[in-house]
């Protein structure tokens, strides 16, 4: 087995390696230029951005394939720029990835919930830009590869009937 482990993991990391290197291309931003109302999450819908990283002295692989509970650490808002919200950076360094919470008000409210990288790419990602839909809350979660050699730049962004709310962030190396 622990052979097994060991040669999926290379596996995946050249994966993710070459998918990185063939996609250089930047994705459109056509989904967020349609809406122009963009307002500070407040109590009526709620974003946010928790870092998973792995307990001390233990590894992503350990929270990723040994059921090992992530410590989530909450990623702060920086302050205002253009037509977003933008959260303090984050260090790749022991991240395992990011888990994004939703929540909405209305329990009989249907939302949608949009993540749209902008570089670099996570475990598992089919494109660019992914939409699920839900009511009152929604928990998302993603892995990012444990050695990323660029920036994970990206937008996450909730839709509801009346509003949109938005907040960008990055993982840097």
């Amino acid at each position: 087995y622990p052979v097994i482990f060991i040669l999926l993991l290379l596996a995946g990391g050249t994966g993710v390696y070459f998918v990185n290197h063939i996609n250089n291309s930047e994705p459109s931003e056509t989904e967020f230029q349609a809406a122009e109302i963009v307002e500070k999450s407040e109590t009526g819908a709620q974003i946010q951005v928790l870092e998973r990283r792995p307990p001390k002295g233990l590894t992503c692989a350990a929270v990723r394939f040994s059921g090992v509970e992530p410590e989530l650490i909450p990623v702060r808002s920086a302050h205002q720029s253009g037509t977003h919200n933008a959260l303090t950076d984050s260090q790749a360094e022991l991240i395992c990835g990011l888990q994004f919470r939703f929540k909405v008000a209305d329990p009989e409210s249907s939302a949608k919930a949009f993540l749209v990288v902008k570089n670099g790419i996570f475990v598992n990602q089919q494109s660019p830009s992914t939409m699920k839909s839900f009511n009152r809350t929604l928990n998302w979660v993603i892995d990012l590869p444990d050695f990323q050699d660029q920036e994970f730049r990206y937008r996450v962004r909730l839709e509801t009937k009346t509003r949109h709310y938005e907040l960008a962030h990055k993982v840097i190396p």
